[in-house]
């Protein structure tokens, strides 16, 4: 991945192996889910059933836009 000079990469791939950054990722998934989940009426979406040992087991790549350091 590229950097600008002098800029931090705002989006970066997440070690989803490091537990600290798969529950980020988790409550960032459960958040979204669920406006979607209530924007749509359908209260149950899978991904809301997903746990940091499913998202760590599903062998997909993890990128996140970071913003002063946190996962936005």
């Amino acid at each position: 991945m590229m950097k600008r000079k002098g800029k931090k990469r705002m989006i970066q791939e997440i070690n989803i192996a490091a537990s600290e950054w798969a529950e980020a990722v988790l409550r960032l998934q459960l958040r979204s889910c669920a406006v979607e989940a209530e924007l749509i009426g359908w209260a149950n979406l899978p991904p809301l059933q997903d746990t940091v040992a499913m998202l760590q087991q599903c062998g997909e790549r993890f990128f996140g836009y970071m913003k002063q350091g946190q996962l936005a």
